[in-house]
């Protein structure tokens, strides 16, 4: 009976953070103090660790692999850091500030991790399978409605309406529809072919945003779905050939656009180019956390954008800067430097490892962990991804999945 009602507990806490997940964004804009729960979900991996160390008698393991997460994710922190204590181009709030937001995402999988340990996630899964659909239905029918009858705002692309409900942007509403694909692939083992339809609804939502990169997403989710979850086959390297030439095909047509067109007149032009000289004239570490390409970079406005003369460009200037986080690795580039380039880069390339492990014990987690960690590669070009609010809710998937 006991157990009976901790599932159950379980079951809403899961559920609770799926919705909290998927409407964050929308919900925010009526209830701003909701734009950190997010960030909240990720803090609480803090104590929630020193209560299961308590737990287990100050005795605990963590596997080898994790153990190098941490130590990745210890180093860059201090990198950025070290560039405020050489350079103090922002205050210290802002520096930590900034700081917490660039290891938020993995810190979000450790809470997952520590939350769900031990939990039977397959009574979760099942007794959650409605509630499911109802989400997908319900989102995919009002998705029709304003196709008919245009009662949300939406933008144009190409002469065709660009769907984005409720939500902030086309961004946020296809973010939010792959979170609920990454979920039907994991319950796949259960529910099978039973999941297609709902998974075709979400597809169709997402394509209906119009943005090429969650196009390239799509595509990319349907050849997992084929290979992995219904085949249970192996991605083997003809494969992962197709899959990277597709994504790269995909994704050349805007990085052309934002980089060689508009090379001197769009923000995300302008902030990969800066951050590379940035990372040049502070070698090995950058201008610290808070100062370049960062939402808080700009409350204060940080001195880097004058040092470099780029405060009149349009979305980066001080009174409109609208688009000055609007991208992810100028911010790791120029604020970390070369030295936290390659900390960062290595600390994914264990992630990914670790999610390639798990095809060993269940190719449904295979497939969602692998799916996730697409959609933030592709989603990094032109979006700030890692460190979007949406990567929280991606990042509470992956944690259940490796705690699994």
């Amino acid at each position: 009976m006991e157990d009976s009602k901790k599932l159950i507990i379980f079951q809403c806490l899961f559920c609770g953070l799926l919705l909290i997940f998927v409407f964050q964004n929308p919900l925010q804009m009526k209830i701003p103090p909701l734009k950190y729960l997010d960030e909240l979900y990720a803090l609480l991996c803090i104590p929630l660790c020193g209560y299961r160390i308590i737990c287990n008698n100050y005795r605990t393991f963590i596997p080898w692999k994790y153990v190098f997460l941490l130590i990745l994710l210890g180093l860059f922190f201090i990198t950025g850091i070290a560039g405020w204590v050489v350079n103090g181009y922002q205050p210290l709030n802002i520096t930590l500030s900034d700081a917490f937001i660039n290891m938020k995402f993995y810190l979000a999988i450790g809470m997952s991790v520590f939350l769900f340990q031990g939990i039977n996630m397959e009574t979760v899964y099942r007794r959650s399978w409605n509630i499911l659909r109802i989400l997908t239905g319900g989102i995919t029918l009002i998705l029709l409605l304003d196709l008919v009858l245009h009662i949300f705002d939406g933008g144009q692309r190409s002469g065709l309406r660009a769907e984005q409900l409720f939500y902030t942007g086309p961004t946020y509403l296809a973010a939010a529809c792959s979170l609920l694909v990454f979920i039907y692939f994991r319950l796949y083992q259960f529910f099978e072919t039973r999941t297609f339809p709902w998974m075709c609804m979400l597809w169709f939502d997402i394509l209906c945003t119009l943005r090429v990169k969650a196009i390239g997403t799509v595509i990319v989710m349907i050849f997992i779905y084929m290979i992995i979850c219904r085949k249970r086959y192996n991605i083997g390297f003809l494969a992962w050939c197709g899959i990277g030439t597709g994504v790269v095909l995909v994704a050349a047509q805007r990085f052309d656009y934002y980089f060689n067109n508009l090379r001197d007149d769009t923000a995300r032009s302008v902030l990969l180019r800066t951050s590379f000289q940035i990372a040049k004239d502070h070698l090995p570490i950058g201008s610290g956390f808070g100062t370049f390409a960062s939402a808080v970079s700009a409350e204060p406005y940080s001195r880097i954008y004058y040092m470099y003369h780029i405060q009149n460009v349009w979305g980066l200037s001080p009174k409109y800067p609208i688009f000055i986080s609007d991208s992810f690795w100028p911010m790791i580039i120029g604020q970390c430097g070369y030295l936290g380039l390659f900390i960062y880069v290595l600390l994914m390339a264990i992630l990914i490892w670790i999610v390639f492990e798990t095809r060993r014990q269940n190719a449904w987690i295979y497939a969602s962990g692998l799916a996730i960690l697409v959609y933030l590669g592709i989603a990094s070009i032109g979006e700030s991804a890692f460190v979007n609010t949406y990567a929280v809710g991606f990042a509470f998937v992956l944690g259940i999945l490796l705690t699994e």
